[in-house]
C-alpha cells in the first residue's frame, strides 16, 4: 500500500485555500475597519473646517444691535509682541500665554498684566523676553513693567492672577511658569516684591490656570494651582515651523504624549505663607492634564467646590464636604462620574455663571461653560436640580462614584457622621448647550 498523496484537484486542498483566503480577507476588512474608526474617534487631527456653521440655529431678531469691536491696543499704548522669535516646536509655545485684570494702584481702574515667554529658553533673556504691566490712567495704558518689578524675563510665562492673598488691600499678583511660579506681592507703592519661594508657592512643575478661594472659611484666600504634563524645553527645540506645515504633528506637540502631573492646593496659614494639602486633601488630581480651575459653590451649602478643566483626560469635580465631616477628616469627595461632568475631552476654557434656567430666566444655579480643542464639541453644562445632603453614619465619601475615596476619619466611640452620596444627595447636571465651531445650540 503506497502513502496517498494530495493531487490540484484534491477537494480537501480546496477547502484549505478557501479557508485560507476568506481568513485573510476577514482580517484585512477588519483591519481597515479598525484603521477607520481609530481616525473617526481622533478628534486631534480632524479638520476643524468642516465643524464650522455659518449661520445660527435660531434667526437673529431684524433690529438686534450689531456687534462691532475695533482694534485700539495700539492708540491705548499696549504696545507688545507676544511669544518673540521664531515659531518651534515646543508644547508650551501652543499653552502661553494669559493675562489678568486688577487694580493693583486702588485708583479705580482695572490695570492689565500681560505674560509672555522668551525667544530661546535655553539662551540668556532678550530685552523683550518679559511679562508686561500696563498701568490704566483713564483709558490709556502706560508700561509700569519696570517700576513695578513684576517682568519675570527668567520665567516662561503660561497665567496670572490678581488677588489680595495678605488682607493688605492691595493686589498681589501670582504667575505660574513652566518652571519656578511667581508670588509677587504688593508694596501698596506701585512696586512688588517676588515672595514666592518663602512663601511656599513656588510650584517648579509647568503651572497653568490658577483659582483663589477660602475653600476652609478661615477668612483667609487659597490657592489651587493647576499642572499639565512632564515637558523638557529641550526636546525639538531646533525644529522651525513655518505654518501651513502642519502635516506630520510631531509628539512633542501632542499632550498625549506625556505623563501629566499633579495638582497643588495652597491653604493659606494667614502669616504669608502656604501650605500644600492637595494630596492630603486627594484633590491633587494625578491623572489630569489640567488647565483651568474653578472655585465655587455648586451645590449651593455654603462651601466652596472645586472644578478642574483637563486636556485629554478626564475632567473633576470635587465637592467640599465642608463641616459634613470630623475634624481632621476629608475635605472633598471626586463626584465627577456620579455628577455627568468628567468630560473626556480637551477641556481648556472654563467659565462659571447662571445661564437661564426654566422658563428663560437664571434659577440662582451655578453653571459650567467649557471650551475645548478644535473639532470638539463646547458643552454649556447646567445644572437642573440642587438637593439637600443628607447625611448618615460609617458610609465612605464617593462610593457611589469613581475615583479615589479618602479613607473614613474614626473618633473613637463618638459616631461619625459624613455625607452618604446617592441619587436624593447629589446635585445633577446636564450638557444643555453643546457648540461647535460657529454655531451656539440652546437647549
Amino acid at each position: 500500500m503506497g502513502r496517498r498523496t494530495g493531487k490540484p484537484g484534491n477537494p480537501r486542498r480546496r477547502k484549505i485555500w478557501i479557508s485560507l483566503i476568506a481568513t485573510s480577507s476577514g482580517l484585512v476588512v477588519l483591519g481597515g475597519f479598525g484603521y477607520w474608526l481609530e481616525v473617526k474617534r481622533d478628534t486631534d487631527l480632524a479638520d476643524a473646517r468642516a465643524d464650522v456653521k455659518a449661520a445660527f440655529r435660531h434667526i437673529i431678531p431684524e433690529h438686534a444691535p450689531a456687534l462691532r469691536f475695533t482694534n485700539v491696543a495700539d492708540e491705548a499704548g499696549i504696545r507688545m509682541r507676544h511669544g518673540p522669535g521664531e515659531r518651534t516646536r515646543l508644547l508650551p509655545e501652543d499653552t502661553g500665554s494669559g493675562i489678568a485684570w486688577g487694580d493693583y494702584d486702588g485708583d479705580g481702574d482695572p490695570d492689565l498684566y500681560v505674560v509672555n515667554f522668551p525667544s530661546d529658553p535655553n539662551a540668556p533673556p532678550g530685552p523683550e523676553d518679559r511679562n508686561r504691566l500696563f498701568r490704566n490712567e483713564g483709558g490709556r495704558f502706560v508700561d509700569a513693567t519696570d517700576e513695578a518689578g513684576v517682568g519675570d524675563p527668567a520665567g516662561f510665562g503660561m497665567g496670572a492672577s490678581f488677588a489680595d492673598y495678605d488682607q493688605d488691600g492691595d493686589l498681589d499678583l501670582y504667575v505660574t511658569n513652566h518652571g519656578p511660579n511667581r508670588l509677587f506681592r504688593n508694596r501698596g507703592d506701585g512696586s512688588f516684591e517676588e515672595v514666592a519661594a518663602s512663601a511656599g508657592v513656588d510650584d517648579p512643575l509647568w503651572s497653568t490656570g490658577v483659582a483663589w478661594g477660602d475653600f476652609d472659611r478661615d477668612g483667609d484666600l487659597d490657592l489651587y494651582v493647576c499642572n499639565y504634563v512632564r515637558f523638557d524645553l529641550q526636546v525639538n527645540a531646533e525644529e522651525v515651523v513655518s505654518p501651513p506645515e502642519w502635516e506630520g504633528i510631531p509628539f512633542t506637540l501632542n499632550p498625549n504624549s506625556f505623563d501629566p502631573q499633579p495638582n497643588r492646593l495652597y491653604r493659606n496659614q494667614g502669616d504669608g505663607t502656604f501650605e500644600d494639602v492637595a494630596p492630603a486633601l486627594w484633590v491633587d488630581n494625578p491623572e489630569g492634564r489640567s488647565l483651568a480651575a474653578t472655585f465655587c459653590d455648586l451645590d449651593n451649602d455654603g462651601w466652596l467646590d472645586i472644578y478642574v478643566n483637563n486636556d485629554v483626560s478626564q475632567n473633576v469635580l470635587f465637592r467640599n464636604l465642608g463641616g459634613e465631616v470630623l475634624p481632621g477628616g476629608p475635605h472633598f469627595a471626586e463626584l465627577s462620574a456620579m455628577t455627568g461632568t468628567a468630560d473626556p475631552r480637551g477641556s481648556m476654557g472654563l467659565s462659571v455663571g447662571d445661564v437661564s434656567g426654566e422658563g428663560g430666566r437664571p434659577d440662582g444655579n451655578p453653571d459650567l461653560f467649557i471650551t475645548h480643542w478644535i473639532a470638539q464639541e463646547t458643552p454649556c453644562i447646567r445644572r437642573f436640580s440642587c438637593l439637600a445632603a443628607t447625611s448618615s453614619s460609617a458610609t465612605r465619601p464617593g462610593s457611589s462614584g469613581s475615583g479615589r475615596s479618602p479613607p473614613i476619619p474614626s473618633d473613637g466611640d463618638r459616631p461619625s457622621s459624613i455625607l452618604t452620596l446617592t441619587e436624593e444627595s447629589t446635585s445633577r447636571w446636564q450638557t444643555a448647550a453643546p457648540l461647535s465651531g460657529g454655531m451656539i445650540l440652546q437647549s
